[in-house]
């Protein structure tokens, strides 16, 4: 798959070799270390125990729950993407299927927020 250029609007894709625009708030990327792989690890299993209990639901009532149930994760997710480089989420992402289901869900909706398809409430 192609690189997408990486640009402010857009919507940022996470997995899969495609461009990340931001960097950590140091200004550059960690290599991968043990906290890394125990966050994702951990993401991937309640991601997995989501999934599995929403078995027979309907996909859009699936992601449903995972936004609901991951919400307090998402500082985490958001943290990983900060601070590694692309070629290790895309590692995350092979070494944990469920985590880059998660990934997929995100990033389908930050692209739909992006161009409009999911309309977001004003800020109040």
């Amino acid at each position: 798959m192609p690189t997408i250029a990486p640009r402010a609007e857009a919507a940022t894709p996470i997995c899969r070799g495609e461009a990340l625009p931001w960097l950590g708030a140091s200004g550059y990327r960690f290599a991968m270390n043990a906290e890394h792989l125990r966050t994702a690890a951990a993401m991937d299993g309640k991601i997995h125990s989501i999934v599995r209990r929403c078995r027979g639901l309907d996909p859009n009532d699936i992601r449903a729950e995972l936004f609901t149930g991951m919400i307090d994760d998402m500082p985490a997710f958001k943290r990983l993407m900060d601070t590694l480089p692309q070629a290790e989420m895309d590692e995350l992402c092979l070494r944990f299927p469920f985590f880059y289901y998660y990934a997929k869900i995100l990033e389908a909706t930050a692209l739909g927020i992006s161009t409009g398809a999911i309309e977001v409430p004003p800020a109040k």
